[in-house]
């Protein structure tokens, strides 16, 4: 199987959240997507979007916000181009 996507093209940085807390991020590169370890809410604008345990969406706003509503702390990570 063959893609035209080359690992060294993208880039990551994670953010660990606690539980029940709120940080603002902000889009990097041009393709950007969020992954998150565990359920988290994410606001954009006025409009939240629940993201289940894995969940992979593309953001396509410049900038979030991302709430841990688990019990854990989570990992959230940013994919991005």
């Amino acid at each position: 199987i063959k893609n035209n996507i080359h690992p060294k093209d993208w880039t990551y940085k994670n953010i660990d959240l606690p539980p029940q807390q709120t940080t603002n991020f902000n889009k990097e590169g041009e393709t950007c997507y969020l992954l998150t370890g565990d359920t988290c809410e994410v606001t954009v604008g006025e409009t939240t979007h629940t993201f289940s345990k894995y969940d992979c969406k593309k953001l396509s706003s410049s900038e979030c916000s991302i709430k841990n509503v688990s019990n854990e702390t989570t990992r959230v990570v940013a994919i991005y181009k």
